[in-house]
């Protein structure tokens, strides 16, 4: 009985450890085979976002002083990217969160807003989705 009290003690704690670590490092790449960041660092939103292509992965940035906290999915290998973004667009329509016509890395806007735009990854152009929001 004590010794699977204390197992579950150490698995409780070291999974606490492991979340907290994943918080406050910086700029994580994953892809959604990795269970424990894929569940805890990405918003639903994204997690729901249709699959344009077969070569995806995304991005968690945790919040500083400078920009709110961000969950991102890429895009790459699209066969018509601007078709594409027009599927992402009507998804964003759908969920009723601000798509920002603008963005600047230096001075973010505040709230919750989904940011979509053309980006070169490694030489491929993809598509990116972000969804920010303000933490507390």
């Amino acid at each position: 009985m004590i010794k699977s009290m204390a197992v579950v003690f150490f698995i409780g704690f070291s999974l606490i450890i492991y979340w907290g670590w994943l918080i406050v490092m910086p700029n994580v790449t994953y892809t959604d085979k990795d269970f424990f960041k894929y569940y805890l660092l990405t918003y639903k939103e994204i997690r729901n976002a249709p699959r344009l292509s077969e070569n995806y992965f995304f991005e968690y940035g945790p919040s500083d002083e400078s920009s709110p906290q961000s969950s991102v999915i890429y895009f790459c290998d699209l066969k018509n990217i601007d078709e594409n973004l027009q599927k992402m667009v009507l998804y964003i329509n759908n969920t009723h969160i601000p798509l920002i016509a603008g963005y600047s890395w230096d001075n973010p806007p505040r709230g919750e807003y989904f940011y979509l735009g053309k980006v070169g990854v490694k030489g491929n152009k993809c598509l990116m989705l972000m969804l920010s929001k303000e933490v507390n």
